[in-house]
């Protein structure tokens, strides 16, 4: 049967209309989906962010406790008096939030890991000191997404696929292999602000996995899990006593604004109206 050539072309006609729809439905589709997966991608983004601030924030609320109390058992009462107010100030800010266990357990696995570096790295750790550098500014982001966006892909697999066999120590195994893999280079930086701005992207460099593997399950030995479960115990009940020690003075805070303000004889706002 020959085709009439205008039904043909009626037909093809059609054929592509619907084509040409359905084709622009299927790239608005693709369009919204990309803009879903950006939106997420900005959401997780900023949610690391904040999770890092707020270590940063209790690590420094956690210091300044610890120079509290060593300036109260030298004596220097005074001196003390400055700190605390700042601690205070600063934890009753509105946007101030507390510590959720899993917060408690990042502070005291970025504890755990200074300890490692001490005793693993000892020259970096005095070159660290020197320059007043803190490593749980650059490595909290490690230990909270687990190398994501730190490393390459290739890389990142190895490092879970061994996270799976070996368990969560091999985290430490690779931050440790990544600050030897660099030691000499980063013993070659002579100021604070260098050396935090070469260690905020210097992970993305590392090409060999391989020569990673090699120093993190090597050269890091003897590597115990029992070291790291005993270490981990330890800073829990320390990091647990000084965040308590931080609500206390906090509630105290609070209660003593109240009296403060009551004895003033500040009045509420119904009262004010009466």
């Amino acid at each position: 049967m020959i085709c009439n050539n205008n039904l043909c072309l009626d037909l093809y006609s059609s054929y592509k209309m619907q084509n040409n729809f359905l084709n622009k439905e299927i790239m608005e589709l693709n369009d919204l989906w990309k803009g879903v997966q950006q939106r997420g991608k900005m959401l997780h983004e900023k949610n690391i962010q904040l999770e890092a601030r707020l270590c940063q924030v209790e690590s420094k609320h956690l210091i300044l406790l610890q120079e509290v109390a060593e300036s109260v058992r030298a004596g220097h009462a005074s001196s003390s008096q400055e700190v605390v107010s700042q601690l205070i100030e600063e934890a009753m800010e509105p946007n101030g939030v507390h510590s959720s266990a899993n917060h408690i357990f990042y502070q005291v696995d970025q504890r755990v890991l200074k300890d490692l570096v001490l005793e693993k790295l000892p020259r970096l750790t005095s070159h660290f000191e020197h320059h007043h550098v803190d490593l749980s500014l650059i490595t909290f982001n490690w230990f909270l997404v687990l190398f994501v966006d730190c490393v390459l892909p290739d890389l990142l697999f190895r490092i879970w696929d061994a996270c799976l066999y070996e368990g969560s120590k091999v985290i430490f195994r690779y931050a440790l292999a990544f600050f030897k893999y660099k030691e000499e280079d980063i013993l070659k930086l002579e100021n604070q602000g260098s050396i935090l701005i070469y260690l905020r992207c210097f992970t993305r460099s590392f090409v060999d996995a391989k020569q990673l593997a090699t120093i993190a399950f090597g050269d890091m030995n003897p590597f115990p899990m029992r070291q790291i479960t005993q270490r981990r115990a330890f800073y829990l009940e320390k990091v647990r006593t000084e965040l308590g020690e931080l609500e206390r003075i906090r509630q105290a805070f609070v209660r003593d604004r109240v009296d403060c303000h009551t004895d003033q004889g500040f009045l509420s706002d119904e009262d004010d109206d009466a």
